[in-house]
């Protein structure tokens, strides 16, 4: 996170399936004419197998995401690249942030990422010049701060049966890329709804190695 970002930002524990789950996130929205600005909602995500250590990833693993998310550091700058949240736990790891340009994110972080070895990421990008996905996990946490018990919640974790509430699925429709260290997908998926579209992806041939 930017150091503004640090001063401003909250840890969240919540639990699914008794599993726990690190959240980081900022807790204040920024103005209106600073979110426009930097429309593009960045989503990379590591999923892993965490079944020997209570959902958490091994020490390799770990020693991978530090790396990635040094990569990831390089590129964050105020009114470019803005951190919003991050998630550890549950076989997943999130960085999230908004962005300007996400041909010139994707870019920059190809250049970072040269001399690593390959990571087994996907990186989605989303038009959200409003925020809302920010704003969602903003309100959410509002009742997981005022809840006294275990919290077994699964509206903020991707993927097959997890897929209890969409990302931006009321204001922000659109997949626009879907990137890994293999493959580069650019389907058009206008109009379609946010959760009908981690089901159906339309693939293209075109592969890309790093």
């Amino acid at each position: 996170m930017s150091v503004n970002s640090e001063v401003r930002g909250r840890i969240v524990k919540t639990y699914k399936a008794g599993l726990p789950i690190l959240w980081t996130y900022v807790s204040e929205m920024p103005g209106t004419s600073s979110r426009q600005a930097i429309p593009w909602l960045v989503v990379v995500r590591w999923e892993y197998d965490g079944s020997e250590n209570n959902g958490m990833p091994q020490t390799e693993e770990s020693q991978g995401m530090l790396m990635l998310e040094a990569a990831l550091g390089k590129i964050e700058r105020p009114a470019f690249c803005v951190e919003a949240y991050r998630r550890i736990g549950a076989g997943i790891r999130e960085f999230v942030y908004y962005v300007v340009d996400t041909d010139k994110f994707l870019e920059e972080f190809i250049d970072y990422v040269a001399g690593d070895p390959l990571y087994p990421i996907e990186i989605k990008f989303y038009k959200d010049e409003a925020w809302s996905d920010l704003q969602d996990l903003i309100d959410d946490f509002k009742l997981v701060r005022h809840s006294r018990s275990r919290l077994d919640y699964e509206g903020r974790v991707w993927g097959g049966s997890d897929l209890s509430s969409g990302r931006l699925s009321k204001s922000c429709p659109r997949l626009s890329v879907l990137f890994s260290p293999f493959s580069l997908f650019s389907p058009d998926m206008a109009g379609v709804p946010q959760r009908v579209i981690r089901e159906i992806i339309t693939r293209s041939p075109k592969k890309c190695y790093y």
